[in-house]
């Protein structure tokens, strides 16, 4: 059976956001070095993103999420995500790209969950176009009405990766913040 894209940014953002507030994260800035990485050529290329890449985790509670990003090659980068509940049971992944075609440059992923079964319709998935970035920061925009209206990666020093989802609920703005650690070789957790 399908799910809407309705029910599935209300279960995503429900979650999400039970997350984002048990973790209380103050809105950080990018700070620092904000110069647009872009002003040397027209628009922003793939190898501008390439900080995204790494294997990035947060442990929340009994929660561990799980987001891998490889480096850019050609005209995409790719990864995966998971969260795991409470038990070590799976509770969804997602299939992520980051693409160039050419015109723009897309965010795009689709929800699995435990047994592979897509959340959104077959031929469909979430797609953000990339509206600006810096040196730290990269903002993608939904060109289509429905939620999460914005998807924010912000990097928050060398070891530190925030994920912002921005939408809204019954008509007021939600914000769900997710800071991920890079996974080191030596600190391991099974």
């Amino acid at each position: 059976m399908r799910r809407s894209k309705k029910i599935v940014w209300c279960a995503a953002a429900t979650t999400s956001v039970a997350l984002w507030a048990s973790v209380a994260v103050a809105a950080p800035s990018a700070g620092g070095d904000e110069r647009e990485v872009n002003k040397d050529h027209k628009r922003p290329r793939l190898t501008d993103l390439a900080w995204i890449q790494g294997h990035w985790t947060l442990d929340q509670g009994d929660d561990r999420l799980d987001e891998i990003w490889s480096p850019p090659v050609g005209d995409s980068m790719m990864g995966v995500f998971r969260w795991i509940k409470k038990g070590g049971k799976v509770w969804m992944f997602e299939l992520l790209t980051i693409i160039d075609d050419g015109d723009a440059i897309w965010f795009r992923f689709k929800h699995f969950d435990r047994k592979l079964r897509g959340w959104e319709e077959k031929d469909e998935s979430m797609q953000f176009r990339l509206a600006r970035t810096t040196n730290k920061e990269a903002v993608f925009d939904n060109p289509k009405p429905g939620n999460p209206h914005r998807v924010i990666f912000r990097r928050l020093g060398d070891d530190k990766l925030l994920v912002r989802l921005e939408g809204e609920d019954k008509g007021k703005p939600t914000t769900a913040d997710f800071v991920y650690h890079r996974k080191s070789a030596k600190a391991q957790r099974p």
